[in-house]
């Protein structure tokens, strides 16, 4: 009987093996212990810097966030790094957050405002004579009016054709019209004065086509007078006019910031803007401004009696608001005035307003002032739906009263 062949050293060998493949094991367990590690501390590190960009906004928004603290970059109690921007874009907050740590950085950037009121169709300043309804008049939401109500009138030949209900959202004006924020005036004041603030970017009109991410330094384009056609401009920019600003039809303008002493938007201009004008916003028929748009002018007062404002010709549509604020002492006054149209959120006048149309939102003004082809008629309201409850919940408008923050994101950039 034959014995089977052995290999000397046989159990050295099988323990070899059996430690080389313990060893791949245990490496490979380390391996993927490390890497675990590694894919737990980098989200930690994201999730850190998601907290602290979250964080960022409510700070941005605070009194205690100074200028001094304005656009630089300061260290945070983890180690990380944290910069934020605030500035006014039109009548809005823009709020611009970065947060960055060794390996990676995280941008947001939004515009901000406040909740449009629920509440309130119509506020006029109590002076004592009631109001007059001519053509169709209705409201959804309260209608703060003179004492004495409201009446029926007659205006080019059209009698009034007054809503059944309209008498249960009748209240008497409690007083002087609300007042702007003077931080929005200050803010408007400055644009106004200075559009290049601290760290801007120079550019060139002759671009046709410009793209500047809000993460990036605002890029101010600026002229004597400016003439917008056939260009396309978006986001980050600023266009500046020393005296006049027209703006084409075929130019294409989202989010960009305009600023100058007379605005005038050429027949069915369409686009997203921020406007802010110290004399004058005109609007041709058929235009349509994307929400959240901003038409605003703040005027001195100087200048003689005549009207300055905001004055939007018939068949446009407008979503964001329409703003005429007088800042100063001066004899003129300031107005809104409008044809048919559709307009959705804020229509403040700090003088007079004439709206016609459909407008969903609030509407206040110290007196209203209707201007028609034949005639002009003080306190009087033509033709005009306004709902102030149908878009409550989701559309915003600048915070221009109290000293309260906007802290509402109106839409992120």
């Amino acid at each position: 009987m034959s014995r089977g062949r052995t290999w000397k050293g046989g159990a050295l060998y099988m323990a070899l093996i059996i430690c080389i493949v313990i060893g791949v094991i245990l490496s490979v367990l380390i391996l993927i212990a490390h890497f675990n590690q590694r894919q737990v501390l980098a989200f930690a590190g994201d999730q850190q810097l998601r907290w602290e960009l979250e964080s960022a906004f409510p700070i941005a928004q605070s009194a205690y966030f100074t200028d001094e603290e304005n656009g630089r970059w300061q260290a945070t109690d983890s180690g990380d790094s944290l910069r934020l921007r605030r500035c006014w874009w039109g009548a809005y907050r823009l709020v611009a957050a970065s947060a960055r740590n060794a390996h990676r950085q995280l941008d947001r950037c939004g515009l901000y405002g406040v909740f449009l009121p629920a509440d309130t169709a119509l506020y006029i300043e109590d002076a004592g004579r009631p109001a007059s309804f001519a053509g169709t008049v209705g409201f959804r939401g309260k209608a703060y009016l003179p004492a004495g109500g409201f009446r029926t009138a007659y205006i080019e030949g059209a009698g009034a054709v007054i809503d059944p209900g309209i008498q249960a959202y009748v209240a008497q004006s409690r007083g002087a019209l609300p007042q702007v924020s003077e931080q929005l005036l200050e803010g408007l004041r400055q644009l106004l004065q200075s559009p290049a603030l601290p760290g801007d970017s120079l550019g060139s009109l002759e671009a046709a086509q410009i793209s500047q991410p809000f993460t990036s330094p605002t890029l101010l384009l600026r002229s004597g007078n400016v003439d917008l056609a056939s260009c396309r401009l978006s986001r980050n920019i600023k266009v500046a006019a020393e005296h006049n600003m027209v703006i084409d039809s075929s130019a294409h303008l989202d989010n960009v910031l305009l600023i100058a002493t007379k605005v005038h938007f050429k027949k069915g201009f369409h686009g997203c803007v921020q406007v802010l004008a110290a004399d004058s916003i005109v609007v041709e028929e058929g235009c349509r401004f994307d929400y959240p748009s901003s038409l605003t002018v703040l005027s001195d007062g100087e200048g003689g009696n005549g009207l300055k404002g905001v004055f939007v010709a018939q068949g446009c549509r407008v979503q964001g608001s329409l703003l005429a604020l007088r800042d100063g002492r001066g004899p003129g006054k300031v107005t809104v005035s409008s044809g048919a149209g559709q307009f959705f959120g804020l229509v403040y006048s700090s003088d007079y307003a004439g709206l016609q149309g459909e407008l969903y939102g609030s509407l206040l003004c110290t007196k209203l002032l209707l201007q028609t082809p034949s005639a002009v008629y003080e306190n009087h309201l033509f033709n005009c739906r306004i709902d102030a409850s149908r878009y409550a919940g989701s559309l915003f408008v600048p915070g221009i009263f109290g000293p309260a923050p906007a802290r509402q994101c109106v839409k992120r950039l």
